[in-house]
């Protein structure tokens, strides 16, 4: 049995089942969809903090390594 046919059968279906289910899974379905969401944005903002942390690790190495000392820490903020 296909799926058009299986939905076909549920939209002509008056018991009303098919709306109380309906009703009840929405919510569980939607709450895991918004937490995907989250989750994804979170890796993504993990990641570009850990971008600017290594960009500024690798500044103040080649500061280091042209003059001999670290730069201000005021130099690697305003450079990340």
């Amino acid at each position: 049995m296909s799926l058009f046919t299986r939905l076909s059968e549920l939209s002509k279906d008056r018991s009303g089942q098919f709306a109380v289910i309906f009703s009840l899974m929405i919510l569980p379905v939607l709450a895991g969809v918004g937490v995907g969401v989250d989750y994804a944005y979170a890796l993504q903002t993990k990641t570009r903090l850990q971008d600017a942390t290594d960009a500024a690790a690798l500044f103040a190495a080649r500061e280091y390594r042209k003059s001999g000392e670290l730069p201000p820490e005021a130099d690697v903020f305003s450079f990340v």
